[in-house]
């Protein structure tokens, strides 16, 4: 699945709204199922956490995971990189 820049934005506008309506920081990773958001963690989940076809969106850097490759228990068994989306600006440094 290539994800379209549209379909990148609005997951984005998405989780943005989702995170103000929580209360959350506007960093970390938003997971979304079908589309709709279903959670968010300050790091990417190892990927036997999740059901393949979860998208993972990492909001500092807008990079787009898919968790593909399910094991005997229907959970996933790795991220796809999928692509990524312009996001603006800021003082976030990439964790090295």
């Amino acid at each position: 699945m290539k994800p379209t820049p549209e379909l990148i934005d609005r997951l984005y506008r998405t989780a943005l709204k989702y995170l103000e309506q929580n209360r959350l920081p506007k960093t970390g990773v938003a997971y979304f199922f079908r589309e709709r958001i279903f959670g968010w963690s300050r790091a990417l989940d190892q990927p036997s956490k999740v059901r393949p076809g979860v998208i993972a969106l990492e909001l500092e850097t807008g990079q787009l995971w898919i968790a593909t490759k399910a094991d005997n228990h229907a959970n996933a068994k790795e991220w796809t990189h999928t692509g990524s989306r312009h996001v603006p600006e800021t003082n976030h440094k990439p964790k090295i």
